[in-house]
Formats: C-alpha cells, structure tokens, sequence
C-alpha cells in the first residue's frame, strides 16, 4: 500500500489502530476519520485533519469496499483505496450550542438549538474560497444503549458562514425519555464525524 499510496498522507476510516500501525510501518502521516456514531480517539485532538485539509490523500479501509476505486487483496483481507485530490474532513469544526441540556413536551414538539462555530483559522479559509462545498449537517439521536436514528437539516458551513447563521429548528419525534444529541458534518462520500459534544433532551 505504501508502494500505491504514493507516499501521500492516508485516510482510515475508525480505527486508531491501523492509522497508527500503518504511519509507524510505512513512515507515511495517517489520520483516522471518526464515525459520530463511535467514540473519539486522539486522532480528533492531534493536529493532523488540520494539516492535511485541501491536500491530496489516499483513502484506504477494510469496511464498505464499494466506496473505493480500487483494492488490493493482502493475507488478512481486501482492502480498498482511493485518492482524492483535495481532502474535505471537519472533524476539527465544533458546533456548540447555548446550552448543554434541553427538554420538550410531546412527541411532535420542535426543539430550537441556538450554537456557535468553533474551528481553527484554517478552515475558514478553506470553506470560503471552496465553491462547490458538499456537507451537510445532521443530528444524531441516541439513548442509552446507542444510536437511535438521524435527523436531517437544510444547514451546511458553506450556508453557516454565508448568511451568518448560528440557529436551527429540529423536530425530534421521540417518545417521552430521555436521550442525547450530537451534531454530526458529512462531506462528500466521507462518513459524517464528530462535531459536538453530548448535548442532553428529555421528552416529557
């Protein structure tokens, strides 16, 4: 893979260990892409995202083959890979709303989330000059023992930071109970990442 991948920086997808196996291997810089639905590692932290953004890379993953060009069969499995020109992952964009715990009554209730964008400097410059930008934000419902459903919105960043918006109305549907939500970015054919904190509703 190393010989394919060019010596370009390479993309896992969820999985700290063959992102770090593989740079420590290869010599070759990795990131792993962190599904909203799992659990964050250091890759969310390190400043790597951030360095690769807008630069080529090569996607490699055992999982979902059908997202990749092309693949190589290797004595543990198939993995799939693929190049893009221009890495678009905002992993490091945080939306963090006013409050941090919510409650609503009856099952077709709206919930109104009021929030702010965090991210580094880079990524404003980045979403600014990008014409054809393809995210869109949606809200993860979970409970308890895990993910529940999503929920979809008309936000994007490009629509964020254009008409300076920092609101938006979300209809739960969810019987009495309580869960959380997580605000999730997906960019193109990239899984959507982590991009809140856990932010508590009860359903009365």
């Amino acid at each position: 893979m190393k010989e394919k991948t060019k010596g370009l920086p390479v993309v896992f997808s969820n999985s700290y260990q063959r992102a770090s196996k593989y740079w420590f291997y290869t010599g070759q810089m990795t990131y792993s892409q962190n599904l909203y639905k799992g659990r964050r590692n250091n890759y969310n932290f390190w400043p790597i995202e951030d360095s690769m953004l807008g630069k080529p890379v090569y996607l490699l993953d055992i999982y979902d083959l059908w997202r990749f060009p092309d693949s190589l069969k290797t004595p543990i499995g198939v993995i799939g890979y693929g190049f893009d020109s221009s890495l678009a992952s905002f992993a490091k964009v945080q939306i963090e709303t006013t409050k941090k715990e919510y409650s609503i009554k009856g099952k077709e209730t709206g919930l109104s989330l009021h929030f702010n964008l965090a991210m580094p400097p880079g990524y404003v410059d980045f979403i600014a000059k990008m014409t054809q930008l393809k995210d869109t934000i949606l809200v993860g419902v979970f409970n308890a023992k895990g993910w529940i459903k999503d929920i979809s919105t008309t936000l994007s960043l490009k629509k964020i930071a254009e008409e300076k918006l920092g609101q938006v109305t979300i209809i739960p549907a969810l019987p009495a109970g309580k869960y959380y939500l997580r605000f999730a970015i997906r960019s193109g054919y990239y899984y959507p990442t982590h991009n809140s904190d856990k932010i508590e509703l009860t359903v009365d």
